[in-house]
């Protein structure tokens, strides 16, 4: 506040004058403007979920008749009587000048870094990992964080719907409509061109494909295996590189090796492709250097690297872990979230696509509520010692929902995503026969392995393009014969 001019600035009658013009300014109000947090909400949410610190803003106006909970930031006057201690404040660190966030905004409750997203050094591998784009920062409530292999059913929407509205507001489920249409329809070959980092070269993407084709050299996604060009493989590389369809074209030319039929109701298998990197490192960074993080357990990193260690050694800096590290599952906790997913999988199934899969299911009872590895997650209390009970929310879910720490479903798709189908391309067929009477009867069994191909009955149509010819549209892709044998009665 400006000091009046007839404030007398110098002494008259023995009073100081610094002292004189204090009796002037007097504190009365601190107005305070701050993200959600854990712990010191007054209007709490579930944190990053639906308040993402990427949200610069949400729209609000004296219309408004949405609960605060829902806005993004909270904006409150406090009333002052002195100056601190005795008044609210605004606490900062006393080694960084930083302020502190997270968990809390005091420095007994937050921290003073917490990792929300990673910005992408190099081509994606997975569609999970567009998780970490703004895809809904537009300030159009409901607000939804983390949008793309995540889904949970967000607030003013209700569970039964993925649109309503309010007014001349439109409710959205983002989640729900962004994997509806990334899903089945789209996938990250990761034949793309690689810039240098650290410790690699920069790989272009026609030298990717050229060694892929010719000399059966793996992309970055080793999944993938290639369809044998019938024609030149250089030529091959050259056209997809440089058509504007190349994007659409390069599927008919892939396959992927070892894929996954997410209808699975095998535990073992379930338990099998989570623990694929069971015991690996994993990476972080500490002090601007990178280190391979040694420990027990599954890494399930949503940071690659993170910028803290694993939850379940951090002791006494848990909070840090929770909002800047990764988690380490055990063997334990593997072989039950696969248990859960199988019945999760028997009450859902069978899904017709992946984005089946991975949405809720709109509608009445806790399927509506959230995907089905979500539920998985909820079930097998992955999360139970990261989340605190006393910031459990009424509606459902928790006020730290959305750390890095609280392991979400579009954690596990991350990896999982780039090899998963809801029906499969490769079948097994056995068939009997038998021919003649009582002792002259002869019995023979056989086995064949056919595998659909992306090549179409009629060959009119080619296998990038959609079909035109009525066989085609019919019948679909080729079935070749991989292999036949026969059987003996002790191998039935």
């Amino acid at each position: 506040m400006v000091v009046a001019s007839d404030i007398p600035k110098g002494s008259t009658g023995g009073l100081n004058p610094a002292r004189h013009a204090l009796r002037f300014k007097e504190p009365f109000l601190l107005a305070t403007f701050q993200t959600k947090t854990e712990r010191d909400s007054r209007f709490p949410s579930r944190s990053w979920l639906n308040n993402s610190p990427t949200n610069l803003y949400a729209s609000e106006g004296i219309d408004q008749t949405e609960d605060f909970a829902n806005h993004q930031y909270e904006f409150k006057w406090e009333v002052m009587t002195d100056w601190p201690p005795n008044s609210p404040t605004i606490e900062i660190s006393n080694t960084a000048n930083r302020g502190y966030g997270g968990p809390g905004i005091y420095a007994q409750s937050g921290v003073e870094f917490a990792t929300y997203a990673s910005l992408p050094l190099a081509p994606a591998h997975s569609l999970a990992q567009l998780r970490h784009a703004p895809l809904n920062a537009g300030g159009q409530l409901p607000l939804s964080s983390q949008v793309v292999a995540n889904s949970f059913a967000p607030p003013l929407l209700g569970d039964d719907r993925v649109r309503s509205s309010a007014g001349n507001r439109v409710y959205l489920d983002h989640s729900y409509l962004a994997n509806n249409a990334l899903f089945d329809r789209w996938f990250l070959s990761s034949a793309a061109t690689h810039p240098p980092l650290p410790g690699q070269q920069e790989r272009k993407a026609k030298d990717l494909l050229k060694d892929f084709f010719s000399e059966s050299k793996v992309l970055p996604n080793r999944r993938f295996a290639a369809v044998p060009p019938t024609g030149d493989p250089e030529e091959l590389a050259d056209r997809l590189v440089s058509s504007n369809e190349g994007y659409r074209e390069i599927a008919a030319h892939l396959l992927i090796d070892g894929p996954f039929n997410v209808n699975s109701t095998s535990v073992a298998a379930w338990q099998a492709v989570l623990a694929a990197n069971f015991g690996e490192d994993a990476p972080r960074l500490e002090d601007g250097n990178l280190k391979l993080d040694e420990g027990d357990g599954l890494a399930v990193q949503r940071h690659s690297p993170a910028v803290a260690g694993d939850y379940e050694s951090a002791g006494s800096n848990a909070d840090h872990a929770k909002w800047n590290g990764y988690r380490r599952l055990t063997k334990q906790q593997i072989g039950r979230l696969a248990e859960e997913i199988v019945e999760e999988v028997k009450e859902r199934g069978p899904f017709q696509s992946l984005a089946e899969f991975v949405n809720r299911r709109p509608g009445d009872g806790e399927h509506a509520k959230q995907g089905t590895l979500e539920a998985a997650i909820a079930r097998a209390g992955i999360n139970t010692a990261v989340l605190d009970p006393a910031h459990d929310l009424p509606g459902g879910g928790n006020t730290a929902d959305g750390a890095p720490g609280v392991l979400n479903q579009a954690d596990l798709l991350t990896p999982l995503a780039p090899f998963l189908l809801a029906r499969g391309d490769t079948f097994r067929i056995r068939a009997y026969g038998e021919a003649g009477e009582g002792r002259d009867k002869v019995k023979a069994w056989c086995e064949a392995t056919v595998q659909r191909v992306p090549e179409f009955i009629d060959p009119a149509d080619k296998a990038e393009a959609a079909p035109e010819s009525l066989v085609n549209q019919r019948f679909g892709r080729r079935i070749e014969v991989i292999s036949f044998r026969w059987l003996k009665a002790t191998e039935i």
